[in-house]
């Protein structure tokens, strides 16, 4: 019997976006509900304004749900990268390269694990505005924007003790 691999380095749980999203939905529901009761003048606009409130809420909660999903996991088996809806679980002979997305667009500075058939995962959840809330270093020093990422660093290192290579060597 295999023993399960090891967890080295996750994410938090519930992503900054998920709880921005969940003070919307409260906000809209506090400031929806109060006005509604203020403004309407019959039990039907009533009825109407809270469904609006609900209905309105609903579409926030399902448009920030995705957000909360998303996750990184660097195990002694490979990494698993859950992005909105889909899990991506990559065995370390699979990964050709860790690294970080180039300095620009909207993704940088996230990790991204390249894979021997030529697809790329870029995990959103390691992206640096979340930094705080992993409670990491905000920013690089000068020569560090490699190494600064805790969570490129934690695959990197992994991916040597635990990849192909590490086993090749043993």
């Amino acid at each position: 019997m295999t023993a399960s691999p090891s967890v080295l380095y996750r994410t938090p749980a519930v992503a900054p976006a998920a709880l921005i999203g969940l003070v919307l939905v409260l906000l809209v529901v506090g400031i929806g509900i109060p006005l509604t009761l203020q403004l309407a003048t019959s039990t039907s606009g009533i009825l109407a304004g809270l469904a609006a409130t609900l209905a309105g809420s609903g579409v926030l909660a399902l448009a920030c749900a995705p957000f909360a999903l998303e996750r990184f996991v660097v195990t002694s088996a490979g990494v698993v990268i859950r992005t909105g809806l889909r899990t991506h679980r990559i065995g370390w002979d699979e990964v050709r390269e860790i690294a970080l997305v180039p300095a620009r667009g909207r993704r940088a500075g996230c990790t991204v694990v390249h894979r021997r058939d030529g697809s790329s995962v870029v995990a959103a959840a390691t992206a640096p505005q979340w930094a705080l809330w992993r409670s990491e270093p905000l920013r690089p020093r000068p020569g560090e924007f490699e190494t600064w990422s805790v969570p490129c660093s934690a695959a990197i290192d992994a991916m040597r003790r635990h990849g192909p290579a590490a086993t090749r060597r043993a």
